[in-house]
């Protein structure tokens, strides 16, 4: 069980997303909703209520929220910061097994490094 879910699907898989994070949750808990789709989602109500969730949608950036952001990008002490957080290599995904085995080795090295995969199916 969790306190805090966040569902970053969106699309298609959007209900099952949201609904194995309902059944995760603990009573009282935080689903933080993402993923973005256009279809409306059944949800497990019954859970929600009786565990008491609390549900909060993240909005997304507009266009005028990245100016900023590149601007800050052009500048050489900014990329090298952000460099750091760069694996040395990338991980090559050319299997549902691959995939797996990269997500279980980043949730085991938690840390600021960010996981870049290659996907070679």
């Amino acid at each position: 069980s969790f306190d805090i879910a966040v569902e970053c699907t969106g699309g298609r898989f959007s209900e099952s997303a949201i609904n194995q994070a309902i059944d995760i949750l603990r009573p009282g808990g935080q689903l933080i909703l993402m993923g973005v789709t256009e279809d409306r989602v059944p949800i497990n109500t019954r859970d929600v209520l009786e565990k008491g969730i609390t549900m909060r949608g993240s909005s997304r950036s507009s266009r005028a929220d990245f100016h900023p952001v590149l601007a800050a990008m052009k500048n050489q002490d900014c990329q090298r910061t952000l460099g750091r957080l760069l694996p040395e290599k990338r991980t090559v995904i050319a299997s549902a097994g691959d995939f797996d085995s990269a997500m279980k080795e980043a949730e085991a090295h938690r840390s600021w490094t960010k996981v870049m995969l290659d996907f070679r199916w």
